[in-house]
């Protein structure tokens, strides 16, 4: 970023902790922010912002800058929000790892195993009686109006599957069928507590696959929102601050999501590291969001993440 009318360049940090939680807390905080001499603070506002997924906020941050004469190298911004604290994947503890499926055969078994360990409570098995049969519901989509999905990411415990959706579509039609045959086993099981958060936009996205995948026809209603977990538990979670999935996590789990790549190129093949990251991650959260809120009630079971997330939080 560099200052207009031959100034020298200036070089910002990313935004830490405190303006990641203030971020969190509302606008009045970012108004403040918006003074005619700090650029410094306002691009801590706007990386805050775009890992938080505020548009409107960016927003007002971007036209303070361009009041001051501030220009955003837009490149630099990805490292920033990068070096911002932020939360994880706990992949070291995901035994069987990120799965995409895009017609490979070995992927297909492995994405199998994933969701079938989901159903079956694979920590039962384990000796753990107290382990809830549960899984996380996200997509993504390319940011324009009227898309139909690129991804469906569905996490457990143990590991998250991202459906590549064009890719799949190109497969032959035992192989699509086999893919409906897994989603529509968890969609239709009724001991499977299925996550998500404001999944109609996502239930919308995917629908527009519906003559080609028959498991959209099972989504409407299957997916509870996380959010109604957080208000059932009633142990004095704040709903105001849970807005969007990145603010829900940064109230419940203590740091929120990088959303750095939300609107990035979802149709681009292959994903990046960060698209595949990004993706797991936002499926993955719910379940910690869930455990966590089953911890502080006291619950009996739960769903076996809340400790991964906690390693991950005092590792930063």
């Amino acid at each position: 970023m560099s200052t207009g009318g031959g100034s020298q360049p200036q070089t910002f940090s990313p935004p830490c902790a405190r303006v990641m939680k203030s971020m969190d807390k509302g606008l009045g905080w970012l108004r403040v922010k918006m003074s005619r001499n700090r650029p410094k603070q306002l691009m801590e506002v706007l990386v805050a912002a775009l890992l938080l997924g505020l548009p409107e906020d960016a927003a007002r941050a971007r036209a303070a800058l361009a009041a001051l004469k501030v220009k955003v190298d837009e490149s630099q911004l990805p490292a920033l929000a990068a070096r911002a604290p932020s939360l994880r994947l706990p992949l070291e503890h995901l035994t069987r790892g990120v799965v995409v499926v895009d017609g490979a055969l070995d992927a297909l078994g492995r994405a199998a195993a994933v969701l079938e360990g989901a159903r079956r409570g694979v920590g039962a098995a384990a000796g753990d009686p107290n382990r809830l049969p549960a899984v996380g519901f996200d997509a993504e989509w390319r940011p324009s109006v009227g898309a139909p999905a690129e991804l469906l990411q569905v996490a457990s415990a143990e590991g998250v599957v991202l459906f590549d959706l064009p890719a799949l579509a190109r497969q032959p039609a035992w192989m699509r069928s086999e893919v409906d045959g897994m989603l529509n086993g968890l969609l239709n099981d009724d001991a499977v507590l299925r996550l998500g958060f404001d999944f109609t936009n996502d239930t919308q996205s995917l629908q527009l696959w519906d003559a080609v995948f028959g498991f959209v026809t099972s989504l409407h209603g299957r997916v509870v929102d996380v959010r109604d977990v957080l208000e059932a538990v009633d142990v004095g979670f704040d709903m105001s601050l849970c807005n969007g999935l990145s603010s829900t996590c940064a109230h419940v789990l203590g740091q929120p999501l990088d959303k750095a790549q939300q609107c990035s190129n979802w149709g681009q093949r292959p994903l990046s590291p960060g698209q595949r990251a990004y993706a797991a991650l936002d499926a993955h959260a719910l379940l910690g969001i869930c455990d966590e809120a089953l911890g502080r009630a006291g619950a009996p079971w739960g769903l076996g993440v809340r400790d991964m997330y906690a390693a991950e939080a005092g590792a930063v």
